[in-house]
């Protein structure tokens, strides 16, 4: 007689306990000194020019006789009294030589000035950059890696149903401090890796006119990207943990066999997707990716959301 056990899943809280920790590190450390960085600097209150005021703060520019940019009403207004025309494009146009010597301040300073912001967010990178390859991270993902693993020996003993009881405690396959270690050195990587493109897109930027907008656009761009990839390692970590503890549990009750279980849902992969429902050994599992080849048990691949259940025997039962 066959037993199938009850599944032992891995929680969306999991990857989210993981993330909250990785993402309170990076606004700490990596973002708040960016976005220092990125401050406005002060207006002179004494400046009583509309398109002084704009070109210092960078929401307009001028370049090869053409302002761009965002105008309202005032500063359109005082760009006419100047002598410039509106363009069908929606740029005002006028030649270096109309330019009034308060103008041509105002644009030499917003020069200075972009040359100086897009600089100091390279400082500012190569300073993090520095910290964090030197740095223990300190995260607490050791503490985050137990709270999971004591949610899994819940989920196991739940799963168990009272049909038969654990020989002995089910233990700790994963080592919560080792894998910190490897999450810290994980996290540090992708940091670093980070930092380095956003050097580069900055350095591109300034080559291509250094407009403070798009300095602003590249930075906010650049963040958005690196929190997507932390969470994606995070459902990593996550993943690790999950899955060695349903082996070791596996291993434990000396259960041979297990039946692949997708989550039945539009986001199932097709080549799992036809594994579902199917019996598997542990050590001859089936091929998760068409692609590669490679073969493995549930949630041995990346972003995979299947779990298996585990059957048990008489034989094993009585062992």
């Amino acid at each position: 007689m066959k037993t199938l056990l009850g599944p032992i899943l891995h929680r969306d809280e999991y990857t989210r306990w993981i993330e909250r920790e990785a993402n309170g590190w990076l606004d700490e450390a990596v973002f708040a000194p960016l976005d220092a960085a990125m401050e406005d600097e002060r207006l002179n209150e004494n400046d009583n020019s509309f398109v002084a005021a704009a070109l210092i703060a960078g929401t307009i520019w001028y370049a090869a006789g053409v302002f761009g940019g965002e105008f309202d009403s005032k500063i359109s207004r005082e760009l006419r009294m100047f002598g410039a025309t509106l363009a069908a494009d929606g740029t005002f146009r006028l030649p270096d030589w109309k330019l009034t010597i308060p103008l041509r301040s105002a644009i030499a300073y917003a020069s200075h000035r972009s040359r100086y912001a897009h600089g100091g967010v390279v400082t500012i990178a190569d300073t993090i950059l520095d910290n964090v390859k030197k740095a223990v991270l300190g995260i607490g993902a050791a503490l985050i890696f137990l709270r999971i693993l004591s949610d899994l020996e819940i989920q196991s003993r739940l799963a168990l149903d009272h049909r038969t009881e654990l020989p002995v405690a089910i233990g700790k396959p994963v080592s919560s401090a080792a894998q910190e270690r490897e999450f810290d050195d994980r996290l540090k990587k992708i940091t670093a890796d980070a930092l380095e493109d956003l050097k580069k897109k900055v350095a591109d930027n300034l080559a291509d006119g250094g407009r403070p907008d798009k300095l602003k656009a590249i930075v906010a761009a650049w963040k958005t990207k690196l929190r997507s990839r932390i969470a994606t390692e995070a459902e990593h970590q996550a993943a690790i943990v999950v899955t060695a503890h349903r082996r070791e549990l596996a291993r434990r009750l000396g259960i041979s066999e297990y039946i692949w279980q997708t989550m039945e849902d539009s986001k199932v992969r097709k080549c799992h997707r036809l594994l579902n429902g199917k019996t598997f050994n542990w050590d001859n599992p089936p091929v998760i990716d068409d692609r590669t080849g490679f073969r493995g048990n549930p949630g041995d691949s990346a972003n995979c959301r299947c779990h298996p259940r585990l059957i048990l025997t008489e034989a094993e039962r009585a062992a």
